[in-house]
């Protein structure tokens, strides 16, 4: 019976050493987000204020937008698995946010881009603003010579460091969980 027991106790304390840290823990998991502010006019709003909050809506970090509208957070880290960005543009007139004060919140994994809908003022004309058709498209990538390889891309969504802190919390509770049931349980007489 005192076996069955001892056993079944260093069984739990195996399953609860070896349980994995949730996503949201891992530390140094870095992520890029990236967008283009426009108008009603899909023109682009030079100077408009960006601002990235985690998912507790603390402010990480802040930037304005280039001569283009463009923004860009390079290689943040957070301890939450979603991030949300607020923007706003002030003038002469006062200060405008974008519709919905939040951008949905989006994967702080990886590379985010935002698209032209999600950072588009649509209730704010810059001065002296033509209107467009159609939303002013994303840059696209200059393509490699031909006579060069491409390089072959690599998905970081941190999957190969979960995959190690769990293979890591495993290994170490297994073996953490084995002593502490040898010096525990050990048969009084044997050492």
């Amino acid at each position: 019976m005192r076996t069955a027991k001892t056993l079944l106790l260093c069984i739990l304390v195996t399953m609860l050493a070896a349980m994995p840290l949730p996503a949201s823990a891992v530390v140094g998991d870095y992520f890029s987000v990236s967008g283009r502010v426009t108008d009603a006019n899909w023109n682009p709003i030079p100077g408009a204020l960006v601002t990235l909050s985690d998912n507790d809506f603390n402010r990480i970090t802040t930037q304005n937008t280039n001569g283009n509208g463009y923004f860009s957070f390079e290689r943040v880290s957070v301890k939450t698995n979603l991030c949300n960005v607020r923007i706003s543009y002030t003038d002469g007139n006062g200060t405008y946010y974008l519709p919905g004060y939040y951008i949905p919140a989006f994967n702080a994994h990886g590379e985010q881009q935002l698209t032209p809908e999600q950072t588009h003022f649509d209730n704010y004309y810059l001065p002296g603003s033509q209107p467009h058709v159609t939303p002013t498209p994303m840059p696209v990538p200059t393509l490699a010579p031909a006579n060069t390889p491409a390089p072959t891309a690599v998905s970081d969504d941190g999957q190969a460091t979960q995959a190690l802190i769990f293979g890591g919390g495993f290994i170490g509770g297994m073996v953490t969980a084995t002593l502490a049931c040898l010096i525990i349980f050990r048969r009084p007489g044997i050492k």
